[in-house]
Parts: C-alpha cells; sequence; structure tokens
C-alpha cells in the first residue's frame, strides 16, 4: 500500500500549494512555513498511535501530512530571494549564488543524512530484509519514521521562529537597495 500511501500524500502536497501561497500573503512565508511544518509533524507522530488495521484513517493521515508538507516545498524556496536582498541591502553585495548554492547543499545534505540515519537505526533496531520481523524491528521502524523526523521537524520549527524577514521588514530593505542603487 506505499503507491497509495505516496499518492494521498504528494497530490495532497500538489493541490495545496495555492492554498498555502494564498496564505503567505495573509501570514507571511515565515508563519506559513511554521504552521505546514507543525501540521507534518503532527501528524507523523499521529502515526505512532494509530491502529495499523485502520487504512482509512491511516490514508487520512497521509493526506494531512501532504498539506502540511506541501508547505516545506513552497516556503523555503520561497524565503530564498528574500535572504539574497537581506544580504544585499546588509553587504551591499548581492551574492545569489551563495545562497542559493548553499540552500541547495543544505537540502541535499540533509536528504542524505536522513538515509544515513534510517539506514542507521533499521540495523540498531536489528532489521532483517524479507523476513517477518521482530517486535524490536516493527518498534525501530515506527520511532524512525516519526519520532526521529518529528525530532528535526521541531528543531526547524525553532530555528526558522527567528527568521526575521517579514512583509515589512522586506519593504523597507526593497526600499533601500533601491535607494542605494539610485545614488
Amino acid at each position: 500500500l506505499i503507491p497509495v500511501a505516496f499518492l494521498c500524500l504528494f497530490v495532497t502536497a500538489m493541490a495545496a500549494m495555492p492554498f498555502w501561497v494564498f496564505l503567505t500573503k495573509r501570514w507571511g512565508k515565515r508563519n506559513v512555513l511554521i504552521a505546514g511544518t507543525a501540521l507534518f509533524g503532527v501528524m507523523l507522530l499521529s502515526l505512532l498511535v494509530l491502529p495499523p488495521d485502520d487504512k482509512t484513517l491511516i490514508f487520512g493521515v497521509f493526506v494531512l501530512s501532504g498539506f502540511g508538507m506541501s508547505a516545506l516545498y513552497l516556503c523555503p524556496w520561497a524565503m530564498i530571494p528574500d535572504t539574497v536582498e537581506y544580504s544585499q541591502w546588509k553587504t551591499g553585495l548581492r551574492r545569489e549564488g551563495i545562497l542559493y548554492g548553499f540552500f541547495n547543499f543544505a537540502f541535499k545534505f540533509s536528504a542524505a543524512f536522513s538515509g544515513i540515519i534510517a539506514g542507521f537505526g533499521l540495523d540498531y533496531f536489528q532489521y532483517v530484509p524479507n523476513v517477518l520481523q521482530k517486535a524490536s524491528a516493527l518498534f525501530g521502524i515506527k520511532m524512525i519514521m516519526t519520532v526521529v523526523p518529528f525530532f528535526f521537524i521541531l528543531s526547524g520549527i525553532v530555528v526558522i521562529f527567528f527568521y526575521p524577514i517579514d512583509a515589512a521588514m522586506h519593504a523597507r530593505m526593497v526600499d533601500a537597495i533601491k535607494s542605494q542603487e539610485t545614488h
């Protein structure tokens, strides 16, 4: 049922994009990112307590997870141009390449790091491929898919909470950059 779960997750993520775009205009990118990330994290944690045989409920959680995950795909990429302008505002230098490169590296590093964590976690909980799993392995898989990502999600929310650029600050930065360019 993995293909059905992924379908619920990713189709919902695509369908929710316009909603999050609309909400960023009202709440701001940072707040939308926090809200979507929090929803995604809570949905992951809910998988810990849901009965594994209730497929409808689990697929519903995947739909809600996809809704939250959509903000994770949208907002960070939308925040990079603001960060480029922030850098220009503070230093007078426009550093798109460095900032986009750093973000892309961090994105790819985090994907690789999650694979390493999953691999070491499966090894630690004694997962054996293609056999009926022991209770310890099943418990470990649940932890790797819920609690571990939730820890990183919560850490990300804390970091994003301190992101200072809102619409008012962005407008001030753009005005300051324009006035610097005219002089």
